[in-house]
Order: structure tokens, then sequence, then C-alpha cells
């Protein structure tokens, strides 16, 4: 526990104690602090996806609770939605890892969680302790044998879904499958995204990785391999309490951010509070090969079809990086503003089928 408490003392001088007296302020304020049922509920019925629209709330409505989709930057949102914005990203990461025992950044030890009373006092006034820092989505799934904030909803037992969500609409983020698969390979976490081996790393061959992956999940029909990773996103919008507002990962955190403001969040992501992948940085999903890419779309094919009818993206063939995220585009193909903090494809550089920001028109 020795890493959990050098974070502790970091964040606890730079944030307000949040304690029961104010429990309007707290963001676990519909936790009891008793222990997490390890319990789940099998049979839940599975239904169609449905996205709702709705109009923004009054400002200060505060009406989200946050669905962590894997290596959708969901550990970025909950850091900004739990910590002030003096914590740094190497100290959340410590705070993450610590939760087990220093073993993985994924998966928590039950020994190591701590205990709800520690979590309010590190919590920042008026935030929320979402996913994957939150102590009761720690347990791990009997279903799905990953922890219950990288279980689909529809796995949940029924209480921790009553205590989590509420009442409240779920949000959560929608990645291009190409580039998410290629961001499992970059991340080089064999416990979590699972493609990489030694060999493909060091050439940063990221088609041979993904598509060894993918025959893999064909041939077993098993999506939760690579510590749920792998698990089509299509599924966290399943069922009754599955996700209503999707967020656009590839407009991130420009996109996240305009929905926080519309449900009257205070807080916002910078560019410096991002979590990213870092490992072969001129690698993109422009490197998946025609068979991979035919895997790809057999396999997240709802993905894709909830990505376009989510935000218009209704073209599968097409390659992507996240512009708005540092370190997320090749160089040899995009060149970085600094000043802007927004990624360009370079002058002259031929990339037949590719999605460029509008900014860049």
């Amino acid at each position: 526990m020795h890493w959990i408490r050098s974070v502790l003392i970091f964040i606890a001088t730079a944030t307000t104690t949040c304690v029961s007296s104010a429990a309007d302020n707290c963001s676990a304020h519909s936790n009891d602090g008793t222990a997490p049922d390890a319990s789940d509920v099998l049979g839940l019925l599975q239904v169609r996806s449905v996205v709702t629209t709705r109009k923004a709330p009054a400002e200060g409505f505060r009406d989200l609770v946050f669905m962590h989709l894997p290596f959708n930057f969901g550990n970025t949102i909950e850091k900004m939605a739990m910590f002030p914005p003096s914590t740094g990203r190497l100290d959340d990461d410590k705070y993450i890892e610590s939760m087990s025992g220093g073993k993985s950044f994924a998966d928590s030890d039950v020994a190591d969680v701590p205990s709800w009373p520690t979590v309010l006092s590190i919590t920042k006034a008026g935030g929320e302790v979402w996913g994957h820092l939150n102590p009761d989505l720690q347990v791990t799934s009997n279903i799905t044998k990953c922890p219950l904030y990288l279980t689909p909803p529809k796995y949940w037992p029924e209480d921790l879904l009553k205590k989590y969500i509420g009442k409240k609409h779920i949000f959560g983020i929608l990645r291009d499958p190409y580039e998410k698969l290629v961001a499992q390979f970059r991340g080089a976490m064999p416990d979590y995204g699972g493609s990489m081996s030694s060999a493909t790393l060091i050439a940063c061959d990221v088609n041979t990785a993904v598509k060894n992956t993918l025959k893999k999940i064909v041939a077993t029909g098993n999506t939760f391999i690579g510590g749920c990773a792998n698990i089509p996103q299509s599924e966290f919008f399943d069922g009754p309490h599955g996700i209503t507002i999707p967020v656009d990962n590839w407009r991130f955190p420009q996109s996240a951010n305009e929905i926080l403001q519309e449900h009257g969040y205070p807080w916002r992501i910078r560019k410096k509070d991002i979590l990213h992948v870092g490992m072969c940085e001129d690698h993109w999903s422009a490197d998946l090969d025609s068979e991979t890419r035919e895997m790809v779309r057999t396999v997240y094919a709802k993905d894709f079809e909830l990505i376009c009818r989510s935000f218009g993206h209704c073209d599968f063939s097409q390659d992507t990086c996240l512009q708005g995220v540092h370190h997320m585009c090749p160089y040899s193909n995009f060149s970085w503003d600094s000043e802007k903090e927004f990624y360009c494809p370079r002058p002259g550089v031929d990339m037949p089928n590719v999605r460029v920001r509008q900014e860049c028109l």
C-alpha cells in the first residue's frame, strides 16, 4: 500500500475534503460505504441498442453517470471528475496502479482498493467517483472475469446498477474500431488489450498483432480476451442500463467537454490531463491490410453501425487518428500545432481515404 499512501498525501494537500455532512457535494453521495456485492446476475435480457437525443438540461442539472469503455479515455474522464486540476497524469497512474498493489493498470486487487471513507476524503468538492476509481466497481465479474468497470452493464448485479446509475443518464465514449485496436496494440499491456507480442512490438507490426487477435476471437467466439478490451463497444449500449449518450472519440476531448458543459458540470478536460498510449507513434489504422480490415468490420459490425447512427461517420473504409490528442496521429502524415494543440495533415502527403477534422479544411 506504499504507492497509495504517497499518492493520497499528494492529492489530499490539493483538494477540499468531501464529508458526509456535505453529501450533496460528494461524488458518491448515494454510496453508503458498505462492502460491494460480488455476485453477478445472469440472464439479463439483451435488447436493441437505442441512442436517445435529449435537449440540454438547465445549467447545474448534473444528471450524468459515466460508463467506462476499455481503451476509450475513460481514465482521463475519471481523473478529471474526481481529482483537483493540480493532480498530474503520473500521480493518477500511481493511484490507479496502487489499487492492484502495483501489479496491473487495469485489474485491481480487492485487498488494495481504498475504502469509501478514504476515497471521499480525497475527492474534490463537487467531484464524481466514476468507473475505474469507484471502489464498488472493482469486483470481478463471474461472467467476463474482468472488473465490473470493464464489464458491460447488462452483466452487472441489479443492486449495483441501482446504486451506481440510479436515475441518471449514462454517457460513454464511442471509438472507431480500427483506431481503437491500434491503440490497444500501442498500449503494450499484455493483460489489457492483449494483441502485442515482443516480436510485433519491436517491429511495430500492428497489422500482424491485430490480425492474430481477431483470428483468435473469430475461432473461439470469446471477446473477453485481453482484459475485456476486445468486447464490442455496442455491448455497453445494450439493455435497460446501457449507454444512451454516446461521445465521439474522434473529436475528443472537445466532444466530452461539450457534453459536460451541456449537463452543467464545471470541469473541462485539458490536453495535459489526457492519458494516452505512447509506443509506435508513427503507426496507425492505415497499417491494417484488407484481410485485417474485413475481420474488424465483421467482428465489430454493430460498433460501426452505432458510430454511423450517432455521429454520421458512415464510410467504414476510412482511416482516422485523434487529431486533438498529442501522439495519436502518425508524424510522417500529420503535423502537430503546439499552439492550437491540434494535428492536421502534412501538405503534399497522399492519404486517399482519411477522415479529416473540419478545423484543418
